[in-house]
């Protein structure tokens, strides 16, 4: 190394992989297999195709295919063996085929590791793309429906250029995520434990959390408000559409229950229309669209933009969910920054 910063750098991410490896693994035998896929995942992150990001997956299998996937998934994707199995190295994603026709976003490549090496066995593709809606697909929900807990590990990298290793293990919807060089836990489980304090039904904090994930993948940010009390709110500076137009559609939007808005399509688009959107402990939308006014706003609370201000304030009447436009999801309460995926 040229200098000693590149050596310090170098050890640290080298440690950090092989704790997370560590932790992930079966059995010790899989120990250097499952560091192989993450390495080629990490890889194909750096990669380009006609501009865009490349992105693939891995579903890395504790035992063979058959124990390790759910029989009923045979109704929603279709499998494929591999003629020979194909050893994954550093050169794996070396060819534009490997990860253009396995993207990881409708099929991914399904691992087995033997005598500590990782290799491919087959692809499993999604039947019907549309089965699952975008927010269900980026909190990994159609992989659920395929894989059984604690039978394996999904390696993916994504079209932010991040990677994401999820842990299948009973009914946990969290993740390891590699953004920037950094690795962080996204605590999804934690972030619907915060929202349970004001929402009633844990579906609609299934539904709520899984519309956060999928603004924060898709680079979109909103603010969400789920006040402790309907009547009192905090005071708005205005909306951010005065037409007559926006005003109606508003108007219509508003007393809508987010079951309906999600089986419609229509909440990410309500949630990433700026503004902050508010709902009720029932799952109602109470407004949307609404500016916190600089009123609410303590001169002390600092730090952050107009978005992470306006979290701040709204979180004395509730509990509040911020979207940031670059991806990490915040919670605050009582004007405390609680929990983020930064």
């Amino acid at each position: 190394f040229a200098f000693p910063a590149h050596a310090r750098a170098a050890i640290y991410q080298t440690a950090i992989l092989v704790g997370i490896s560590r932790f992930l693994r079966f059995d010790p035998f899989y120990f250097w297999g499952l560091t192989q896929l993450i390495m080629a995942i990490q890889h194909l992150t750096f990669i380009a195709y006609e501009g865009k990001p490349c992105t693939s997956a891995f579903a890395c299998l504790q035992r063979d295919i058959k124990s390790a996937i759910k029989e009923s998934s045979a109704g929603s994707w279709r499998f494929e063996l591999l003629d020979r199995p194909v050893p994954v190295d550093h050169s794996f994603f070396r060819e534009v085929g490997s990860y253009r026709y396995v993207d990881g976003n409708n099929t991914l490549y399904l691992a087995r590791v033997q005598k500590g090496v990782a290799f491919v066995v087959g692809t499993a593709a999604l039947l019907n793309q549309k089965e699952f809606s975008l927010s269900e697909k980026v909190s990994h929900h159609h992989l659920r429906n395929l894989l059984y807990p604690g039978e394996s590990v999904v390696v993916t990298a994504n079209r932010n250029s991040e990677v994401e290793v999820v842990p299948f293990k009973n009914d946990s919807k969290d993740f390891l995520c590699l953004t920037r060089g950094h690795w962080r836990l996204v605590n999804l489980g934690l972030i619907e434990s915060l929202l349970q304090r004001n929402i009633n039904d844990p579906v609609i904090v299934s539904m709520v959390v899984e519309a956060a994930r999928a603004l924060s993948f898709l680079r979109y940010g909103t603010l969400i408000l789920f006040p402790y009390d309907e009547m009192n709110l905090p005071a708005f500076a205005g909306m951010i559409d005065k037409s007559p137009l926006g005003e109606d559609l508003r108007k219509h939007i508003k007393g809508k229950f987010i079951g309906d808005l999600v089986g419609g399509g229509q909440f990410l688009n309500i949630l990433s229309s700026d503004g902050m959107t508010i709902i009720s402990r029932d799952g109602k939308i109470i407004d949307t669209g609404v500016i916190v006014s600089n009123q609410e706003m303590s001169p002390t609370q600092g730090g952050g933009g107009a978005r992470t201000a306006a979290a701040k304030a709204a979180s004395r009447y509730g509990v509040a969910l911020k979207v940031s436009a670059d991806g990490p999801v915040s919670v605050f309460l009582q004007e405390q920054l609680i929990y983020s995926t930064l």
